[in-house]
């Protein structure tokens, strides 16, 4: 589709930016007293309902991000790279609920693309027919392992390295665009993770290379090796790598890790802050209202549980204007 194409979806998702929580309302939450305070702050923003949970409040917020983007892209397909990792999150509640032959309600992320609906737990044989192609065949083989080897961490090691192929393959083919840049530093950082926690657990051989996906930037052959070799030849191999400050972060604080990632991908995504027409636009707007939802879920569930202020204030992510 042509740039001009999604004009009207631009238009309406600028003056949905408008009503985004700020840097000052995200600070102003995190200064209330107590969760029953955060929750009286948002419901003045007009960000909570009169008399919702918390679990409600994160839920409405969810699938009202997902009607938005779905009445307003005028191309549904290109959601899906978007959607990926809900997507690749949700197989896992699958194989493990149907394993298990347990439910799912309550489980899913949204938005999603897999057909979650579909899925019941009490008929599911492991077959997953009711998926995608590229979905049921990770699904199947995850769900076998999980039969199998009746623990859930090997079957997630299936979805996970699905799933960074999965933003590999399309941050090749969209290299030179938003999504395509996003997709492929969440592909590299995921294999730095996996990387680091493999050292972390001495994993042997068989399961590095099972578990390492495919690169973006990175090298995965000397990512592999560099793995296999040790802590020091990782961190060699990193530090000539523009994921050398990631690796600085981790160094200092493994936990603050996950920030950076979280920081690097809207820092990346506010480049489309003032693009006026394509598909970028709609990409910060998901990625801007997802971190915004994710760190209102964050306050709300550490005033719940009485978490200091200070703490709190190192685990909120930066939202970029």
């Amino acid at each position: 589709m042509r740039d001009t194409d999604y004009a009207f979806c631009v238009a309406k998702i600028r003056a949905l930016e408008n009503k985004l929580l700020s840097k000052q309302d995200i600070a102003a939450l995190i200064g209330q007293r107590d969760f029953a305070a955060a929750m009286g702050f948002l419901s003045e923003k007009g960000y909570a309902a009169q008399d919702e949970s918390s679990a409600e409040l994160i839920k409405r917020q969810t699938l009202q991000l997902n009607a938005v983007l779905n009445e307003s892209v005028p191309d549904k397909r290109v959601l899906d790279a978007l959607y990926l990792l809900n997507d690749y999150f949700n197989l896992k509640v699958m194989v493990k609920c149907a394993a298990e032959r347990e439910g799912a309600e309550g489980l899913f992320l949204f938005p999603t693309t897999a057909e979650v609906e579909h899925f019941d737990a009490d008929t599911e044989d492991g077959s997953f027919v009711f998926l995608k192609e590229q979905y049921r065949k990770a699904a199947t083989q995850a769900y076998a392992m999980a039969v199998k080897s009746g623990d859930g961490r090997y079957s997630d090691v299936i979805i996970d390295t699905a799933a960074i192929c999965e933003l590999s393959r399309y941050a090749k083919m969209k290299k030179s665009g938003l999504l395509g840049k996003i997709c492929g530093f969440i592909a590299d950082t995921a294999n730095i993770k996996i990387a680091l926690r493999c050292i972390a657990t001495a994993r042997d051989e068989d399961y590095v290379r099972a578990a390492v996906g495919d690169c973006f930037l990175l090298d995965k052959p000397r990512l592999i090796a560099s793995v296999l070799s040790g802590g020091e030849a990782l961190e060699a191999y990193l530090a000539d790598t523009e994921y050398k400050q990631g690796l600085a972060v981790y160094k200092s604080n493994p936990s603050a890790f996950e920030k950076w990632c979280d920081d690097r991908v809207m820092k990346i995504a506010s480049d489309a802050v003032y693009t006026s027409f394509g598909f970028d636009p709609v990409v910060y707007y998901y990625y801007r209202k997802n971190l915004e939802i994710k760190t209102v879920r964050m306050i709300l569930a550490a005033k719940r549980s009485d978490i200091d202020t200070e703490t709190l204030k190192e685990r909120v992510r930066e939202l970029y204007a």
